[in-house]
């Protein structure tokens, strides 16, 4: 097993907008793992922290880069926004794992993200349903140095549609820069 030494620390730090700890290491080259902590208090909804690991792993020779995590997202403190109406909270657990490869001037990725909600039954928004789940692929080209061309597929499962599935098709093109004055 490693040790963990001064020079595996990559990242501790704490940042205003709400508080951000995180701590990454580096177990081996191609390994790395990351724990996270953060907690947010807005006027509009209320307190919530949310915690997790993530463990990311690359293999550059073949050019594909994995990972996975879980994340707890304590959403107990609910601010109401009306009075006469009752807040209620999101809460949940977290689990996502990913994939990406790329070969020349074209990537592949895939993401799989699947929410359970703590207090479905309770929660009219959430429409009874406790487990939430997001599949997204995307393939994508460079054409040339200037354009690159790529699309997203998303297939999900919510409480508000209960099947979705959506396409993005999208072509980037950047502008050459002309010098100064126009040269």
């Amino acid at each position: 097993m490693a040790e963990l030494a001064a020079a595996d620390v990559l990242d501790l730090t704490l940042l205003g907008v709400g508080q951000l700890v995180g701590l990454a290491w580096a177990a081996l080259a191609s390994l790395q793992v990351v724990a996270d902590v953060r907690r947010t208090d807005r006027e509009s909804y209320g307190t919530a922290t949310k915690a997790g690991a993530t463990v990311r792993c690359s293999f550059a020779g073949a050019h594909v880069a994995a990972g996975a995590g879980y994340h707890k997202v304590n959403a107990a403190q609910v601010n109401p926004v009306e009075p006469e109406f009752p807040a209620y909270t999101l809460s949940h657990n977290e689990f996502r794992a990913w994939v990406m490869a790329g070969r020349g001037p074209c990537t592949a990725s895939l993401d799989c993200i699947r929410l359970h909600y703590d207090d479905a039954d309770a929660n009219p928004n959430l429409n009874g349903q406790s487990i939430e789940s997001a599949i997204v692929g995307s393939l994508g080209c460079k054409v040339k140095d200037n354009l690159r061309a790529s699309a997203d597929l998303s297939v999900e499962d919510n409480a508000l549609y209960r099947k979705q599935v959506m396409v993005l098709l999208r072509v980037e093109y950047q502008f050459p820069m002309a010098g100064k004055g126009g040269e």
